[in-house]
């Protein structure tokens, strides 16, 4: 995977499997509307939305520290 050797190790993997879910999730949610039950619809949408944050929260606790480190100097 030369095209993403430029992108830090785990943002490469992150971005492109959260695009994925996104996506599926996107389409699932259009036939479950489609078919009738639009909240569960949403509901299954905000879940993957929040499976998505959880891939992220190691790399966003990361960023936090170092922005907090360098503001308290």
């Amino acid at each position: 995977m030369k095209l993403f050797e430029a992108l830090p190790d785990p943002f490469a993997k992150l971005l492109i499997g959260s695009a994925i879910l996104y996506y599926i999730s996107e389409l699932i949610t259009k036939h479950i509307e489609d078919a009738g039950f639009g909240s569960l619809a949403a509901m299954s949408h905000f879940a993957v939305k929040i499976t998505i944050l959880t891939l992220w929260l190691q790399q966003t606790t990361a960023l936090i520290e170092i922005l907090s480190t360098l503001i308290s100097k």
